[in-house]
């Protein structure tokens, strides 16, 4: 048996022959992705083979998808390593480069500081705690602790990483069908990441009129034109979402703008917490320096898929240090301590 060519004209062929073909036509047109972090157009290359060898050895579509995800799955982690282990090294260079020992004379002492943070850690959590509380009124409370180990996966490993955990502990421990849970997971995945969205809008805008936008686009470096495009993107689907809720959405249109406003409140409590706990270390730097410091740690929460956020936002902030007029290794040196405190 042989591999169908995508065209209504030509018999099918053998798998090397369709893939050949399929990736011609699929190349011609233009249909490619973009890979953010190699910068390559992988897809339509590699998938017309994948499918061709996938039909002539008569397996399934889903036999194809349990392979890809197994094969995802084996070196996610290993991906992810090497990654926080490239940001790391980096971020090492940057704090050697503005002098180690003058970076770790000024890390933070202030109780004060460390704090504030407990509480920005654990706003998010509290927030979830109450949505949840809200949606499935009659079941059990979900734990906090629960929710506290869903964000340090969020955090530490993958984006949305926690919410597939999440998933999978709420399926076995209370007692809400599993399609109910997947559907309020990802309405309040998607109503978070909205918020989120608008905020970076509003921020970016901010840091666009007062002149910063350039320190931005150097920031975030070859990922700012994906970054713009999904930030607006996503605010701008908000009167889409709206008009076609009740198809998209599992909650009803009185929950979803509970829960956006629960995640826009929550949003704007923990930058302004994570302002006050840099300002309680070095209170002389003006509120514009922190307002631009948040703004490209949501720009960076805006890129898809990122292995530690915070580690990355690390990296981008100590080379940033250089740009704002303030102490390098004062600054360097609160940023290093909020890393490590997350980690």
């Amino acid at each position: 048996s042989g591999a169908s060519v995508l065209s209504a004209d030509l018999p099918a062929a053998d798998a090397r022959t369709a893939a050949l073909l399929n990736g011609i036509a699929g190349r011609s047109i233009e249909l490619c992705e973009g890979h953010r972090f190699v910068s390559c157009q992988a897809a339509v290359q590699v998938l017309p083979g994948v499918l061709a060898i996938t039909e002539q050895a008569q397996r399934s579509g889903r036999d194809l998808l349990g392979a890809l995800g197994r094969s995802a799955a084996r070196y996610r982690r290993p991906a992810g390593w090497v990654f926080n282990a490239a940001v790391i090294v980096y971020a090492g260079y940057e704090i050697w480069r503005l002098g180690l020992g003058a970076v770790l004379r000024s890390l933070p002492v202030n109780p004060l500081f460390y704090l504030i943070y407990l509480v920005h850690f654990s706003a998010t959590p509290a927030a979830e705690r109450l949505i949840y509380a809200l949606i499935w009124p009659g079941e059990r409370r979900v734990p906090i602790a629960v929710l506290l180990r869903k964000r340090v996966m969020n955090a530490v490993l993958i984006s949305y990483s926690g919410e597939v955990w999440f998933f999978l502990w709420a399926r076995q421990r209370l007692g809400v069908p599993a399609r109910q849970i997947a559907s309020t997971v990802k309405d309040s995945s998607i109503l978070s990441g909205l918020a989120l969205a608008v905020a970076t809008v509003v921020l970016a805008t901010w840091a666009v009129l007062t002149g910063a936008g350039q320190v931005l686009v150097v920031s975030v470096g070859d990922h700012w034109r994906a970054i713009v495009v999904a930030t607006l993107v996503a605010a701008f689907l908000l009167p889409v979402l709206f008009r076609f809720r009740k198809r998209l959405f599992f909650l009803s249109t009185r929950l979803l703008f509970i829960v956006l406003g629960i995640h826009t409140v929550r949003l704007i409590a923990t930058q302004i917490l994570q302002a006050l706990q840099w300002a309680v270390v070095m209170p002389q730097v003006s509120f514009d320096v922190w307002l631009l410091f948040l703004t490209v740690q949501l720009l960076i929460l805006q890129i898809p898929l990122i292995p530690n956020p915070d580690l990355l936002f690390l990296a981008v902030g100590v080379r940033l240090t250089g740009s704002v007029g303030v102490s390098q290794a004062d600054l360097a040196a609160l940023l290093l301590a909020t890393t490590i405190f997350k980690q």
